[in-house]
């Protein structure tokens, strides 16, 4: 994943500034970038302290999860893989509108229409390849490989974007030093201050402390 790369870029870029102790660097992800912690924590000895927020853990898991439907997810599936099909023999992608992709609650969709929609960077479609790569990508199926480096695991109570099991479920794959830490009366998005300050204030107070602790 491009995001992962990204980050083991930054752990060497981070090497070669004056004053990083590069013994002491920690990674911090949120939603997908939870599952980039997860990840490069995996592989990358030099995460000292692993803290994912609200990730996604298994990709297929989650788009199936929120296709609560026998018939929604089979229809899902069809359409990426003829998708699949037209790409590697015609060299043609299909693009689809992020809201048929990535299936949102009402909090989800306020959210971004007050927030992400206002970003330059905010993308209203997708290419379907994207989605074969968000199935192929399983950072639980790693995250036994962390320890004993410490991972902090943060979720919200009433996420209805990525649901809690996500969060429970890489707990369990975990070794330890590990803590779970729920974000009570939160969703997906309350863990931004700007969304929700009180929410946000746990979720960074808590990460904070992990690395106190550990770094």
């Amino acid at each position: 994943m491009e995001q992962a790369q990204n980050a083991y870029d930054a752990i060497t870029y981070l090497e070669t500034v004056e004053g990083i102790d590069p013994d002491r660097i920690g990674i911090y992800g949120r939603s997908f970038g939870g599952a980039n912690a997860i990840w490069v924590g995996a592989f990358d000895r030099r995460a000292k302290v692993i803290v994912s927020v609200v990730g996604v853990h298994d990709g297929e898991r989650w788009m199936r999860s929120v296709r609560r439907r026998p018939h929604e997810w089979h229809s899902f599936q069809q359409e990426v893989w003829d998708a699949a099909h037209k790409r590697v023999t015609t060299g043609t992608p299909t693009m689809k509108p992020r809201t048929e992709i990535v299936l949102t609650d009402p909090d989800s969709i306020k959210v971004r229409k007050e927030h992400h929609e206002k970003s330059p960077y905010f993308l209203k479609e997708f290419d379907l390849e994207s989605v074969e790569a968000c199935w192929r990508y399983k950072p639980e199926w790693v995250a036994p490989r962390i320890a004993p480096r410490p991972v902090l695991i943060i979720y919200s109570e009433y996420d209805f974007l990525v649901p809690v099991q996500e969060a429970l479920s890489c707990y369990e794959a975990c070794g330890e030093p590990k803590k779970l830490v729920k974000l009570p009366n939160a969703r997906h998005y309350d863990l931004y201050k700007d969304v929700n300050p009180e929410a946000g204030e746990i979720c960074m107070r808590e990460a904070v402390d992990w690395y106190n602790r550990f770094l």
